[in-house]
């Protein structure tokens, strides 16, 4: 830990095996994103939070936006990407499956929790940037089911991004749920 930078710790380490990859190997992955409501953010948490003052967040918006996207088969989330023009390119796809977004309360704010097997470049910053839009009725429940249903082929021509991509403050990858590798027991 000493050789690390500040914002990151090894708390647990184990053997793998050689053909360990830890993108073949996740079963599950899960983000957090912290959105600061209030509104003055303390200067102590601009690097752990999103600030979004104003216009006020709709709950009842937020949560159908968030369980818009929840479905564990796939939705098409290459509109969520930060390299949808690139994937597309290389013929890979933007199904993915979210098995849940909870939101709930914290001081002073809200906490966005995105669960899934694998995710795109950017996707859960995207996600939440959707949120937000729709949590201040900027974009409709509607349009955003349609992205979530579109075609890739559709996704790059006629569903561009109209949020804004939020940054990283805020992202926070709390979980990493590996499987059992024969000879090595339960990577977690």
């Amino acid at each position: 830990n000493r050789v690390l930078p500040p914002s990151l710790r090894v708390n647990l380490a184990r053997e793998v095996p050689p053909d360990f990859h830890p993108r073949s190997h996740t079963l599950t992955k899960t983000y957090a994103y912290t959105l600061h409501t209030d509104d003055i953010l303390p200067p102590l948490l601009r690097i752990t939070r999103f600030h979004v003052p104003r216009p006020p967040l709709n709950l009842s918006l937020l949560a159908q936006g968030a369980k818009l996207m929840e479905q564990e088969t796939s939705h098409n989330f290459l509109a969520f990407s930060g390299q949808r023009e690139k994937a597309r390119g290389e013929g890979r796809g933007g199904e993915r499956g979210v098995e849940s977004v909870e939101i709930q309360k914290v001081s002073g704010g809200l906490e966005i929790r995105v669960k899934g097997k694998g995710f795109l470049y950017h996707q859960v910053r995207h996600m939440v940037g959707a949120l937000i839009l729709v949590s201040q009725s900027k974009m409709s429940l509607e349009t955003l089911r349609k992205i979530l249903e579109s075609s890739p082929e559709e996704t790059s021509t006629e569903f561009k991004p109209s949020w804004r991509l939020p940054p990283p403050q805020g992202l926070c990858l709390e979980m990493v749920v590996g499987v059992r590798v024969s000879g090595f027991g339960l990577l977690v």
